[in-house]
C-alpha cells in the first residue's frame, strides 16, 4: 500500500522515525546499516523534520532517547564501530543541545542519554578523533546545570 503525503511535516514523528528506530534497535543490523540510520536521524534534525513544531514531538523524542540509549549492532571493524558510536553522540547532541527540542524531554530520557555519553567516554577505547569528539559531548550536561 502506498501512502501519498503532500507535506511530510504532517506525519507524526513516531510514525516517521519508526523504520529507523527498528534498524537501530536490531542486533542483526551491521555497523554500516546502523550508521546510515543514525545519519538519517541527524539529517532529520538538520532539515527541520525534527523540530519544536513536529507532531507528537514528546513521544518521538522519548522513543529516540530509548533507541539511541539501547542501540544494538553487529560489530564488524573497529573504525566502523567507532563511527556508529560517534553518530550516537551526534544524535544525543542534536537532541539535548542543537535544535531547541530538549524542553519536552523528561528527566529519565535526559539521564538515559547522558549515561550513554558517559559510558561511551569511560568504557570504550576510541581512537584519537572519535575519543575527543565523544569526550567533548560529555560537556552537554552543562546545558542542564543552567536550568
Amino acid at each position: 500500500m502506498t501512502l501519498r503525503v503532500a507535506d511530510i511535516s504532517t506525519i507524526d514523528l513516531p510514525t516517521l522515525l519508526a523504520p529507523f528506530f527498528a534498524i537501530i534497535r536490531s542486533p542483526l543490523s551491521t555497523g554500516p546499516i546502523t550508521s546510515a540510520a543514525l545519519a538519517s536521524l541527524h539529517s532529520f534534525f538538520v532539515c527541520g523534520l525534527i523540530s519544536p513544531h513536529s507532531l507528537s514531538l514528546e513521544q518521538g523524542l522519548n522513543e529516540l532517547s530509548n533507541t539511541v540509549s539501547r542501540c544494538k549492532f553487529e560489530a564488524s571493524d573497529s573504525s566502523g564501530d567507532e563511527v556508529v558510536l560517534l553518530r550516537i553522540m551526534t544524535i544525543i547532541h542534536d537532541t539535548l543541545c542543537g535544535y531547541s527540542v530538549d524542553h519536552v524531554l523528561g528527566d529519565i530520557e535526559v539521564c538515559e542519554m547522558l549515561e550513554t555519553v558517559l559510558t561511551t567516554c569511560c568504557q570504550m577505547r576510541l581512537s584519537g578523533k572519535y575519543y575527543f569528539e565523544s569526550q567533548a559531548l560529555h560537556g552537554t550536561h552543562r546545558h542542564f546545570q543552567k536550568s
